[in-house]
């Protein structure tokens, strides 16, 4: 036990230096709780992420929006058959092949990793396109509910799909975030408004609602409970 809490005690200051300097080691408080409070968030994502998506131990194939001939292959936690997925199996010292042929499956262990993989991915598509700084801005709480986004959907589609909502997370408008993310929203003043649900909020509203409440939510947690937020999750403000 002693040497389990050294451990967790060498795992902040490994991240505490990494993310805020050499001498974060040295301060006391409050750059260490960050440092927990990220390894807290992480853990919740994590956790919410994979009740949205469900484990699969064998290949699941799925037809991609309405176009019924295109066929796209997952397993674990909603990994699709692609270059990323592939190279972290083989990371794992297991060969693709053997994985998508049904021969072989994965358990929950090796599908969280290559989770991991496509989370960091998309995490980084997203940096990529803000920039360091302004993505080191944004709270961890609009990060964690765009990722999710980007892991069901694509990063590239959330950004060609999305572009006032992504702008709006960049300028921290939480608020105009999830309305956009819920509703194709434009100028309510303009002759051409329709108060529309996008695809993401018709297809799957569900997990919409609960993804987009963390837009709202304060920075205390990435993500409420998705059932909570089923029931909870405030409407746009046109909407009476």
């Amino acid at each position: 036990m002693a040497e389990q809490q050294q451990n967790n005690r060498d795992d902040l200051k490994d991240m505490a230096s990494q993310w805020y300097g050499s001498g974060a080691t040295k301060a006391p408080g409050f750059l260490m709780m960050k440092a927990l409070q990220n390894m807290q968030s992480k853990k919740m994502f994590n956790k919410t992420l994979k009740s949205h998506e469900g484990f699969r131990s064998k290949p699941y194939v799925m037809s991609k929006d309405k176009d019924a001939h295109k066929k796209i292959a997952t397993i674990g936690y909603g990994t699709r058959n692609n270059n990323i997925t592939n190279t972290a199996l083989r990371a794992l010292n297991i060969d693709p092949k053997s994985v998508w042929s049904g021969q072989r499956s994965i358990n929950p262990t090796e599908a969280e990793s290559l989770m991991n993989a496509h989370v960091k991915y998309t995490a980084d598509k997203f940096e990529k396109h803000y920039g360091s700084n302004q993505w080191n801005k944004i709270p961890s709480r609009m990060k964690n509910s765009l990722v999710n986004m980007g892991y069901q959907m694509g990063a590239h589609n959330v950004l060609k799909k999305f572009p006032s909502m992504v702008s709006a997370i960049g300028r921290g408008d939480g608020q105009r975030a999830y309305d956009e993310s819920l509703y194709s929203v434009g100028n309510p003043n303009s002759p051409r408004y329709r108060n529309k649900k996008s695809d993401w909020n018709s297809q799957t509203p569900n997990r919409a609602r609960a993804v987009s409440a963390g837009y709202l939510e304060p920075e205390v947690s990435p993500m409420r409970n998705s059932m909570s937020l089923q029931q909870s999750s405030p409407k746009p403000r046109w909407v009476k």
